[in-house]
């Protein structure tokens, strides 16, 4: 439809303009937007591959040029970080952080 064109077009217009450390702050905050609600969600809401591959293009030439990059700890947080009631398995620690994965993060 025409609306969902220019949706899709003004995401392209926003994520290929922004540059540097705001780039890495606008993906950021998409990313914490939620389960459903990412980066990942809104790449699958872009209907032309065109544009996904523009969007990333960009993304690849920014990161090239970037001075520091950021670090990014990527973990599934059952286990690693608090021991619950849910899983089946896993450390043998008491309900509760598990030591020292807090301040990993």
């Amino acid at each position: 439809t025409a609306l969902r064109d220019v949706a899709e077009a003004l995401l392209h217009g926003l994520l290929t303009t922004v540059k540097g450390e705001d780039l890495q702050e606008l993906k950021k905050l998409i990313d914490t937007a939620g389960t459903g609600h990412d980066l990942l969600s809104l790449f699958e809401t872009i209907g032309r591959p065109s544009l996904c591959s523009s969007i990333l293009v960009h993304f690849r030439d920014d990161a090239a040029s970037l001075v520091r990059r950021p670090v990014h700890v990527l973990s599934d947080i059952d286990m690693t970080v608090w021991v619950g009631a849910f899983g089946t398995g896993g450390p043998k620690f008491p309900t509760g952080p598990i030591p020292g994965a807090i301040s990993l993060f």
